[in-house]
């Protein structure tokens, strides 16, 4: 992978390791998984939490600007994090995903292809 704007992936990923520590039980692992992608030239980068997972219904807006599942309203902040954490991947052309994790749990995914910095924001 060429060029990509380190300050920005170690935003994006510190915001998803921080969500993942934040939402798994105390003391719970945090698994991060990076795998070369067989069906593209790039990365496949997971992070499990081992937490409630997150409702079904949920799912689709949890990188909506200033959302809040049912589950986290009680939390502080304003629910920008994982916009910004979208924003930042989408930047280096790797669209999130989230999932619910086998067993308990959630599970983000970035797909980081080679042509990432064609057309990062520098």
């Amino acid at each position: 992978m060429a060029a990509a704007v380190p300050s920005r992936l170690t935003r994006l990923f510190s915001h998803l390791l921080d969500h993942a520590a934040e939402f798994s039980r105390p003391g719970g692992p945090v698994a991060v998984a990076v795998h070369r992608s067989p069906d593209r030239d790039g990365l496949e980068i997971t992070v499990r939490d081992h937490g409630p997972g997150i409702d079904s219904a949920d799912l689709p807006h949890v990188f909506d600007r200033c959302n809040r599942a049912r589950a986290a309203r009680a939390l502080p902040g304003p629910g920008l994090g994982p916009a910004m954490a979208r924003q930042i991947a989408l930047t280096h052309h790797a669209g999130p995903t989230t999932h619910q994790a086998p067993g308990e749990g959630a599970l983000f995914r970035l797909m980081l292809t080679a042509d990432a910095d064609a057309d990062a924001d520098r």
